[in-house]
């Protein structure tokens, strides 16, 4: 029995589970938002979040393979493009950790800066593999078909693929190759 003239007792949540355990902190996000005496509601943002971020990140592979791979797109839209699906990409990873934290914002931004890095680092390798793999394929060629290659591409209307392989473009940043030296070399950089 609460004594007259004495403060309502304030609501105080149990503590959330660390958020490396996924499973226990859903459940916990979960009940949160179920909570009616919870004045936060992290499912409102982490669910379009997950899906703005997954459909922006789709929208890049798309652009990126239509680009690079494909060469259906020219460079020069798809560039400004792909820096506008990553903001995209970044605000849903946002909206994602500002409801999987329960609002709390050193967390979120800790864990967006997380997300964030370990996608383009996976997408840097990716690339990677698709341009050793796209030599491996294309490399086993003589050198005259590489000086043929490297007359076809010329530096002011480089596409990025030139019959070698998938992702020659971004490839040539990460192993080193230049169409003014020639598509078939590589150096380490």
């Amino acid at each position: 029995m609460q004594q007259p003239g004495a403060a309502p007792p304030v609501y105080q949540p149990p503590e959330p589970p660390p958020s490396y355990n996924i499973v226990a902190r859903a459940q916990h996000v979960v009940g949160v938002h179920r909570d009616d005496g919870q004045p936060k509601r992290p499912l409102t943002w982490l669910i379009p979040g997950a899906l703005v971020a997954l459909g922006a990140l789709t929208l890049l592979i798309l652009v990126g393979y239509r680009t690079w791979i494909a060469s259906a797109m020219p460079s020069s839209t798809a560039v400004p493009l792909v820096v506008l699906l990553a903001l995209v990409y970044a605000g849903g990873v946002f909206m994602f950790a500002y409801g999987y934290e329960l609002h709390d914002m050193p967390k979120t931004m800790k864990l967006t800066a997380i997300i964030v890095f370990l996608t383009f680092a996976a997408v840097v390798m990716v690339v990677a593999l698709l341009a050793v793999a796209g030599e491996l394929k294309g490399g086993s060629s003589n050198s005259s078909s590489s000086s043929s290659r490297t007359a076809s591409t010329s530096s002011t209307n480089y596409q990025g693929n030139s019959g070698g392989g998938g992702g020659a473009f971004l490839a040539g940043a990460v192993i080193g190759s230049s169409p003014s030296r020639g598509y078939g070399q590589t150096t380490v950089v």
